[in-house]
């Protein structure tokens, strides 16, 4: 089912990281496909109050204290991550990257309001990266100034919303840039480091089988057309 996402969205508590199962399809999904192609909202659950909660989470994530409904399913995702990673460790520490790297991505909007709210939104994943032992991905954090952006795409005094259209665009526009120039380029070595390179060979063919096929409407409109 993964391998035929062309997109992932999750609506992340900070209970998600805490389930073997949500971790482990985290990863797959990123295995299989480029980090864009995910998404995050958190808009609803994160607050001042829980923020901390979020950057507990993706540190312990961890294979033997992630949560199972049936200790059998931790059984069977083991020999999954057996069978596809280069060891338990380079698992967890894929989930723990990716993860600080698409939540930076997700809060860099409302961290380019102001100073502040990057110190006190986006900052803290710069600082959870480099606690995790994944200085790359640091530094390539520390080359996002949402701040600038903002200021450039004209939003800088006004509020994100309807009516900012134009200057949303333009903003993201730059965190795309920021994006592809330093932060795809160290989820896609981590990637190399983590899962074996046997794994990534039957993925990218998997890839290329799904591509090849006609989507159910391209299909109905060759039949359409023939008729």
């Amino acid at each position: 089912f993964l391998q035929r996402c062309d997109r992932m969205l999750v609506l992340l508590t900070w209970h998600y990281f805490s389930r073997l199962w949500c971790v482990y399809e985290w990863a797959a999904f990123l295995a299989y496909h480029e980090a864009k192609n995910l998404r995050i909202s958190v808009e609803t659950f994160m607050r001042p109050a829980s923020r901390d909660q979020y950057l507990k989470a993706i540190p312990n994530i961890s294979i033997q204290h992630c949560k199972c409904h049936d200790e059998k399913d931790r059984v069977l995702l083991k020999q999954k991550i057996v069978q596809y990673y280069v060891s338990e460790d380079t698992f967890e520490n894929f989930a723990k990257g990716t993860a600080v790297a698409m939540m930076a991505v997700t809060v860099a909007e409302i961290a380019g309001r102001s100073d502040f709210e990057f110190e006190t939104e986006f900052f803290p994943w710069i600082r959870l990266a480099y606690d995790i032992g994944q200085n790359d991905l640091a530094n390539a954090l520390l080359h996002a100034d949402p701040v600038a952006w903002r200021k450039t795409a004209g939003l800088e005094f006004m509020a994100l919303g309807s009516g900012a259209g134009p200057g949303r665009v333009k903003f993201q526009d730059q965190l795309n840039e920021w994006f592809d120039r330093y932060l795809q380029p160290v989820l896609t070595s981590l990637k190399l480091r983590s899962v074996k390179p046997e794994a990534l060979q039957v993925l990218g063919k998997i890839r290329s089988q799904v591509s090849m096929k006609p989507s159910a409407s391209l299909t109905r409109k060759k039949l359409v057309m023939e008729q």
